[in-house]
């Protein structure tokens, strides 16, 4: 998978107090985390403490990233773009890591990638660039496959850069002849749901 590294100008982050800013709940990414920091000489507790804020999967609830930089932490480690974003209408300043998959540039959180200027740092997955790609590559493995099932939730923070996503996976199809077929799913049951469905659908891949 082709990432690319997003980063703001170097300087070297002293914190006693960083914020963890997360969509959902989630003990491994805090834990990976904490580990991360350990292996750099930073202990929880000693070093830093790490404030925490979840939105329960509700993105209403991220305008709460204000209360963060209220309560003067250095750094904001964000696990989602919808988190991301909040974290950066709030400050220009605290630097705000984390990743992206849609395009930073397309969503206002950096000015270019070869140049990102401002508090935005992380990894960029380049889903927008990739997906056409990936088309390419399954056409080329199975020539006769006209319909590709996807599975994405619909319901999901970003709507209009997921929609976006769509047009430009839509418009690589339609070069290769290929019908995608969106698979809405919201819940890891809903996983083999949307598998059953493809046989009656006739998606084969």
């Amino acid at each position: 998978m082709r990432y690319r590294l997003l980063c703001v100008p170097s300087q070297r982050i002293q914190f006693r107090r960083s914020a963890g800013l997360r969509f959902k709940a989630d003990c491994t990414r805090r834990a990976s985390f904490t580990r991360s920091a350990k292996a750099f000489g930073l202990i929880e507790g000693r070093d830093f403490v790490l404030e925490e804020r979840y939105a329960d999967g509700d993105e209403k609830r991220l305008p709460f990233a204000a209360d963060l930089i209220n309560s003067g932490v250095a750094v904001i480690v964000a696990t989602s773009q919808p988190s991301m974003a909040a974290a950066w209408r709030v400050t220009k300043s605290t630097p705000v890591i984390g990743r992206m998959v849609d395009d930073p540039v397309a969503d206002g959180l950096a000015q270019s990638l070869a140049r990102p200027g401002g508090n935005i740092t992380g990894v960029y997955t380049m889903t927008e660039e990739m997906n056409p790609k990936r088309l390419e590559l399954l056409k080329e493995a199975v020539p006769s496959v006209r319909r590709v099932g996807v599975l994405m939730r619909q319901d999901f923070p970003g709507a209009n850069i997921a929609r976006r996503d769509w047009k430009t996976a839509e418009a690589a199809a339609h070069r290769l002849a290929v019908e995608l077929v969106a698979l809405n799913v919201t819940t890891a049951e809903g996983i083999t749901s949307a598998f059953e469905a493809t046989s009656k659908r006739n998606i084969l891949a």
